[in-house]
C-alpha cells in the first residue's frame, strides 16, 4: 500500500519535470501574465482536491494464532479535501505555507470471524472528517513565461473530528483521533491572466499509531494502524 503511493509520486514527479524540459524552449517565448505577483511577500488562495487515506494495518501474533478471525480487510473510498492557503515568500525560490484543510472520507473494516463453525460477517463504516494543520516550505524552479514547477515538504497535524476514540464499547475498532505526518509532493503553477492555478500531488506519512488497545477481540487482532494519504490537488492564488 506504502510503496505504491510512493510509485504514484515519483511518476508525478518525473511527469512534471519531464513537461517542463520538453516545454521550456516554447514557454520561454511566451508572454508573461502576472508579472509582479513574484515580487508580493504574502498572499492567499484556496485549495481544492481528492484524497485517498488509507489505514496501514499490521496484525498481532494473537491474529494469527487466533481461529476466530478468518480475514480483516479495510477498504477505503476516494474523500475530498478543501483548504485555505496563507503564502509567505522566503526568497526567490523558497516559500514558507501554511495550509490548514479539511478532509472527508469514508473508510470500512471488514471482519470475517469464525464462531462454533458459523462463519460471522461484521463491518465497522467510519465517516472521517479529518482537520489537517500543516506547515510547508515550497522550493520553486525559476519562472518559465507563466509555468513554475515545485517540490513542497513539510509536517501536518491531523485531528480526527469524528473518532470514537472515546465511545465505551467493546464491539467496534477504536483509533486515536490525533496524528502527526510527513507530506511530501510535487506540482506545477500555471500563471493566468487573472490568477494563479496550480495542480499538485502530495503523499502523506502518518507516524502515530492510531490503534487504541482495549479489551475488545477487534483491537486484539492488530499490532499497529498508521494513516497514509495520497492527495491530488488543485491551489487557486
Amino acid at each position: 500500500m506504502q510503496s505504491g503511493f510512493v510509485k504514484y509520486l515519483l511518476f508525478a514527479c518525473f511527469l512534471i519535470s519531464q513537461i517542463s524540459i520538453a516545454q521550456s524552449g516554447r514557454i520561454k517565448k511566451q508572454p508573461q501574465n502576472l508579472k509582479s505577483y513574484d515580487n508580493k511577500k504574502i498572499h492567499f488562495g484556496f485549495m481544492l482536491g481528492l484524497a485517498q487515506v488509507k489505514l496501514s494495518t499490521n496484525f498481532s501474533d494473537s491474529y494469527y494464532g487466533d481461529n476466530n478471525f478468518r480475514s480483516i480487510v479495510v477498504d477505503e473510498k476516494p474523500g475530498f479535501n478543501v483548504g485555505i492557503i496563507a503564502d509567505y515568500k522566503l526568497d526567490n525560490n523558497f516559500n514558507l505555507r501554511f495550509v490548514p484543510a479539511l478532509t472527508l472520507t469514508k473508510r470500512q473494516i471488514n471482519f470475517t470471524s469464525v464462531d462454533n463453525g458459523n462463519v460471522e460477517f461484521f463491518a465497522q463504516e467510519d465517516e472521517a472528517a479529518l482537520l489537517d494543520i500543516p506547515i510547508q516550505v515550497k522550493y520553486r524552479s525559476d519562472r518559465l513565461a507563466n509555468v513554475r514547477p515545485y517540490v513542497i515538504g513539510g509536517m501536518r497535524y491531523i485531528k480526527d473530528m469524528s473518532s470514537k476514540k472515546d465511545v465505551e464499547e467493546l464491539e467496534i475498532l477504536r483509533l486515536q483521533d490525533t496524528d502527526f505526518a510527513l507530506t511530501l509532493g510535487a506540482g506545477v503553477d500555471f500563471y493566468l491572466e487573472y490568477f494563479k492555478l496550480g495542480f499538485e500531488v502530495k503523499y502523506q506519512h502518518g507516524f502515530n499509531n492510531l490503534l487504541v488497545k482495549d479489551e475488545s477481540m477487534y483491537s486484539e487482532a492488530f499490532e499497529s494502524i498508521y494513516h497514509r494519504g495520497l492527495f491530488f490537488c488543485l491551489t487557486f492564488e
